[in-house]
């Protein structure tokens, strides 16, 4: 009996450890964002310090709920990184004329890495997102940082004006 009762709980073991294990491999678990951690700078920006640089291979499963202002901007540029249309999510549901002239912009561009650098929040639901990326064009490549203009719309962050 002591040695069924033994064999039982190795077996349990070993089937919790593999539920977990695959669990964790799942594209729904590498899809949960968490902010990178930010200190306080001198003009107002929080700036990010332990923030990844975002490539086409670490872009492949990031596709985060854009339940903060930097889930929003990191869902639409690995999005943008891929080459997909998950970014569309990211956007506001009504984007001005000057969202749309910039979108038309990022359409003849091909990214290729970005970061976060920093978070600046002016008033209540509104954030600007810092971002160094690295970009081609017709073959030439840029790189270079600017920001993203975020909002709440609902219960979640859209991108109100990306950069152009």
């Amino acid at each position: 009996m002591l040695k069924t009762l033994r064999t039982a709980c190795a077996i349990a073991t070993i089937l919790a450890m593999t539920a977990c294990s695959e669990a964790d491999s799942t594209p729904e678990a590498s899809s949960a964002y968490t902010p990178p951690r930010t200190e306080t700078a001198a003009d107002g920006w929080s700036v990010f310090v332990d923030a990844p640089m975002v490539d086409r291979a670490a872009a492949e499963n990031l596709d985060p709920k854009p339940d903060s202002p930097e889930a929003a901007v990191v869902k639409f540029l690995a999005s943008r990184v891929r080459g997909d249309d998950a970014w569309r999510a990211a956007m506001v549901s009504k984007p001005s004329d000057r969202a749309k002239r910039a979108l038309a912009e990022w359409d003849e561009w091909q990214l290729q890495r970005f970061q976060l650098r920093g978070r600046k929040e002016p008033r209540a639901n509104e954030a600007y997102i810092k971002v160094f990326f690295e970009i081609s064009v017709n073959g030439d490549t840029d790189d270079g940082e600017d920001e993203f203009e975020v909002m709440r719309e609902g219960d979640e962050w859209r991108i109100s004006r990306p950069p152009s």
